[in-house]
């Protein structure tokens, strides 16, 4: 039974605040990303974009690591969301044109710092999270200090990461839609920039309640060694788990470029430029009530197939070219895909605290590579006029993602068997 006393309820309340903070930071962080190029300029939000993301992937194999492991899942936090708020700032400052101001220099050297800096914070944030997440299902599964290779604990720890990983999802997507309504309404009605305050002071919010939360002692088990500290993410390389398990964070990543760089255009051309925001907030709200359905479910590998079928339908449907366009149709697209992330920000992240409850500084780290590389190559490819090849590794991943998992879980099975010999 999930525990239900002081200690689980001083847990429960340090992952709610902690689920507070990290939604209110993260859909800012994600509003400002998307908004780079009409704050900046296409030149410097391009590149502002490009140094969040290439600084983000980086740091979460080796700096986020170290970084959680040497000062704990509450106080990495707290630097991911400091970091983010930094980010907002120099991200606020470069959108200001100053009537009469030449100091282009500056204001792209402040952009760009700030970007380096919010892609230190990004790679925080997740890691840290994780392990803040796993930390929590562990005190509610195992109140009375149960090994965790125990076979009963094993159960509990998969309700409460299911429970967990569902609630979290939910709130997270919900704020960045609301954050997104409101944002597409501005864009609509306004004038953009100073929401851009609005931003920062969002950031600032998250981090301050955050400061607030209880310190909790990370599980035994996983902290690791000094020397395996920095290298925790690329350790894992080498287990076949983690490359069976990512292909749901791989369809994501190939499915949330694709609508970037194809079906947003297919979208304006059919219903306008205003009506983007509001597909934006259409696929979070989708996301937000497929995360939360995913937590009354006991099996992930239903949503797991869910998802991956929602992803293989964006990448289908895509071959499809209507003789009259797509008109309304083409929120379709941000329907499915809303599904799919629904199931990546949940049940995915449920399903590698299963599989790594003592690898899960690593495991957590990797999810950031297993889904950015992926957009990475679907913006390079389009750029360079091979969507068709974008679009069918889309299809391939997500068709492969449910056969992965259930080779995962069998390998599972097949060491606990010999653990248990």
């Amino acid at each position: 039974m999930v525990d239900a006393s002081d200690a689980g309820q001083r847990a429960r309340r340090a992952f709610s605040l902690m689920t507070a903070a990290f939604s209110l930071s993260h859909a800012a962080l994600t509003t400002a990303v998307m908004f780079a190029t009409s704050a900046l300029g296409d030149a410097l939000g391009n590149f502002s974009n490009a140094t969040l993301y290439t600084v983000s992937l980086l740091s979460s194999l080796v700096f986020a690591p170290w970084f959680i492991n040497l000062l704990g899942p509450k106080r990495g936090l707290l630097g991911g969301l400091a970091s983010c708020t930094v980010y907002l700032l120099c991200f606020s400052i470069a959108a200001l044109e100053l009537p009469g101001c030449a100091c282009k220099d500056t204001r792209e050297a402040v952009a760009l710092v700030g970007a380096a800096v919010g892609g230190l914070g990004a790679s925080l944030l997740w890691t840290g999270q994780g392990i803040f997440f796993l930390t929590v299902a562990q005190q509610l599964a195992r109140p009375a200090k149960i090994p965790i290779c125990d076979r009963d604990a094993q159960v509990e720890l998969s309700k409460a990461t299911s429970q967990l990983s569902s609630s979290f999802a939910f709130w997270l997507l919900m704020v960045e839609c609301v954050v997104k309504l409101q944002l597409a309404a501005v864009q609509t009605f306004a004038y953009a920039k100073p929401w851009l305050f609005v931003l920062l002071g969002l950031a600032a919010v998250a981090l301050v309640s955050f400061a607030f939360t209880d310190n909790l002692e990370m599980p035994r088990g996983t902290k690791m060694s000094m020397c395996s500290r920095a290298a925790s993410a690329l350790e894992l390389w080498h287990d076949p788990t983690l490359w069976l398990l990512s292909l749901t964070a791989v369809s994501f990543g190939f499915s949330v470029a694709w609508l970037n760089s194809r079906v947003n255009a297919q979208l304006v051309e059919a219903l306008g430029q205003p009506n983007l925001g509001f597909a934006g907030a259409l696929t979070t709200a989708v996301a937000g009530v497929t995360s939360k359905l995913s937590g009354l479910a006991e099996k992930k590998g239903a949503f797991i197939a869910l998802g991956a079928a929602s992803f293989f339908l964006v990448g289908v449907l895509s071959t499809v070219r209507p003789a009259s366009g797509w008109g309304l149709w083409v929120l379709l697209f941000y329907v499915l895909h809303g599904i799919g992330r629904g199931v990546y920000e949940s049940t995915y992240k449920g399903v590698l605290g299963d599989f790594f409850p003592s690898k899960a500084v690593g495991a957590f780290a990797n999810v950031l590579v297993q889904s950015m590389l992926p957009s990475i190559t679907v913006h390079v490819l389009a750029a360079l006029g091979h969507e068709a090849m974008a679009n069918n590794l889309l299809i391939a991943s997500a068709a492969l993602t449910l056969p992965c998992f259930l080779l995962a879980g069998l390998r599972a099975r097949t060491d606990l068997k010999h653990s248990d010999g």
